[in-house]
């Protein structure tokens, strides 16, 4: 697969399930330093 994103910083807001989750293994593969954060709201 190519490195189209090596040396890049991806920011993925809600990457510990669903989508964001899938979202960070691709770009990890695709030579991708992802950042993940996950939003808590606080009533």
């Amino acid at each position: 697969m190519e490195q189209q994103f090596k040396g890049k910083t991806a920011l993925i807001v809600g990457g510990s399930s669903g989508i964001g989750k899938e979202t960070t293994k691709q770009l990890l593969q695709q030579g991708a330093s992802p950042a993940r954060f996950t939003m808590l709201t606080v009533a």
